[in-house]
């Protein structure tokens, strides 16, 4: 039972590194990040500072997701 819960523990560990290095969405929709409802309701009329964050959120997301694929291509055995 302790060996399982060891393993657990660690293995939460590990999880919780990654997720510190994707962008946390819910926090970001509490500051009026990603709720966009209001701008859809009234039309197009989104900000372009708002587009900006969007596109920031998008890229940084993208090079974590890069950097990890690359990671785990780059490690995994190809037989001949």
């Amino acid at each position: 039972m302790q060996i399982v819960q060891g393993v657990d523990s660690a293995i939460l560990i590990v999880m919780r590194g990654f997720s510190f290095l994707m962008p946390n969405f819910r926090d970001y929709a509490e500051y009026g990040g990603m709720d966009t409802v209001r701008f859809v309701a009234s039309g197009f009329d989104i900000p372009l500072n708002l587009l900006g964050q969007h596109a920031l959120m998008a890229l940084g997301y993208s090079l974590v997701t890069a950097c990890a694929a690359y990671y785990f291509l780059k490690t995994k055995e190809i037989a001949a």
